[in-house]
């Protein structure tokens, strides 16, 4: 079932191109072969913007409607961007940002409590400095 209502919300807006493109072939058509009248161009060139209208419209229908189907992209947001991967800082390759130890060269990345500490120490001696 969500197949077809992802297809439905991936195909929709193709209809407001469909009709831009009949809309537009239809008037050209009746001007250059003089076929017709005035009300059927007219009702060619009504095609178009209805056309138009509806295809710049369509993206806000878009967002609403993956929202109530495959509800809201707010969890994702409040996650953040995830994090694909890191660059080792010795040869300068890609890695998965949770490994600790470089795969290619085998260098160490510092860990969180080596950071904290650092921070620490950094911190105590601007306090230090400021006092004396």
């Amino acid at each position: 079932m969500n197949r077809f209502i992802y297809l439905f919300a991936v195909l929709r807006p193709l209809l407001p191109i469909l009709m831009i493109l009949v809309g537009g072939i239809g008037a050209i058509y009746i001007i250059g072969t003089g076929i017709g009248g005035k009300v059927l161009l007219a009702v060619c060139l009504l095609t178009v913007l209805i056309g138009i209208s509806t295809y710049a419209s369509e993206e806000t229908k878009k967002s609403e409607f993956f929202e109530r189907y495959f509800g809201s992209g707010s969890k994702k947001k409040s996650r953040g961007r995830k994090r694909m991967g890191k660059r080792c800082p010795q040869c300068q390759k890609m890695i998965y940002h949770r490994r600790t130890v470089c795969q290619h060269c085998g260098y160490e990345f510092p860990s969180k409590k080596y950071k904290e500490e650092k921070s620490k120490k950094k911190r105590q001696e601007s306090n230090n400095k400021a006092q004396a």
